[in-house]
């Protein structure tokens, strides 16, 4: 008796950092340059207008992600080129020392969907894995997909 408790005890121990593994966000690394890595995220889009692929730099850093610039943190975005279309997914890889995710805790605080002119986004996520952070707004199929694509990166 004292054998199988043992046992089921130590099956127990070996199968917790297991579950950190599946949790969002939780364990997850994804490989590649951001630029590589919007690009699979976006690759496959629901899209109906013509996108632009932009750098996020220190001056534009706050109307992707809704929070100061972090240092040593590399964004790109893709967005609805001049267009009425809410549209826009960005993709923030943040250095080994930032608090992944406090950030995420943050953007999602912060984050509107009534940045853009007299339209607003039908969808709204923020999502994490590892230090990557993927901010898409649009309309929900895209998300939703961005969202699937993003997900099924993480290793």
């Amino acid at each position: 008796m004292k054998k199988r408790i043992l046992a089921a005890l130590l099956a127990v121990l070996f199968l917790l950092p297991m579950g950190a593994c599946s949790q969002p966000g939780g364990g997850k690394t994804i490989e590649g340059t951001v630029e590589e890595v919007l690009e699979k995220v976006t690759g496959d889009l629901p899209v109906e207008t013509s996108l632009l692929t932009t750098p996020v730099t220190e001056e534009n850093f706050a109307w992707y992600f809704y929070i100061d610039p972090i240092e040593g943190a590399e964004g790109m975005a893709s967005e609805a080129a001049m267009s009425a279309v809410p549209h826009a997914i960005c993709l923030l890889k943040l250095p080994e020392d930032a608090d992944a995710e406090q950030v995420q805790a943050d953007i999602e605080e912060a984050l509107n969907p009534h940045k853009w002119v007299c339209v607003e986004a039908e969808a709204n996520e923020v999502a994490r894995q590892g230090q990557w952070i993927l901010v898409a707004q649009s309309t929900k199929d895209v998300v939703d997909q961005a969202l699937e694509n993003f997900n099924a990166l993480a290793q």
